[in-house]
């Protein structure tokens, strides 16, 4: 059985170790670890700037070193138009929320990850999650093929602009 842990936001360095010692699974919405919608202020009153700079939205850090740690939307309490895998993919890489213009990246501390890794963490790791590696989650003989055409390559685009990429078609 796999052993995965959810929300993973407020975490002290102990925490940290224990997560990668012990192999657990991590799971987090990325959209709840930006500015949006007042989080960044939320989380500087609850636990003050110099805890939230070392103890918040740490996944990062966990995707850097090869950790399992998918990144989704925490359905039903995202809104619709924050679902898509995409819109996930570009918070991981630039710790801002797509929704808004004006947003910067949040926490400070926290170094966003590369988009190699925002992409193992909506499909190669999510299907370990499942424990389905063996059906979905890369591209290969005898597993099933779900894929998109997007109108542009995502490798290519800005950052900020991953969010806005359209899905042309997929496969069934």
């Amino acid at each position: 059985p796999n052993n995965l842990l959810h929300h993973y936001f407020w975490v002290e360095e102990s925490d940290h170790h224990r997560v990668i010692e012990n192999e657990i699974m991590v799971n987090v919405t990325p959209q709840f670890s930006t500015d949006w919608e007042g989080q960044a202020e939320n989380a500087y009153d609850l636990l003050g700037r110099a805890r939230t700079e070392t103890q918040y939205a740490r996944y990062s850090q966990l995707m850097a070193m090869g950790h399992n740690v998918s990144i989704s939307s925490d359905v039903p309490s995202s809104p619709m138009s924050m679902i898509a895998p995409l819109f996930n993919v570009e918070i991981a890489i630039t710790l801002q929320d797509p929704t808004s213009e004006k947003s910067v990246p949040f926490p400070l501390a926290q170094k966003p990850t590369t988009l190699d890794e925002a992409l193992k963490a909506v499909t190669i790791y999510p299907a370990a999650q499942q424990n389905m590696q063996d059906k979905i989650g890369t591209i290969e003989v005898g597993k099933y093929a779900d894929l998109v055409v997007l109108d542009q390559d995502i490798t290519a685009v800005e950052p900020r602009d991953i969010s806005d990429i359209k899905v042309l078609g997929r496969s069934e």
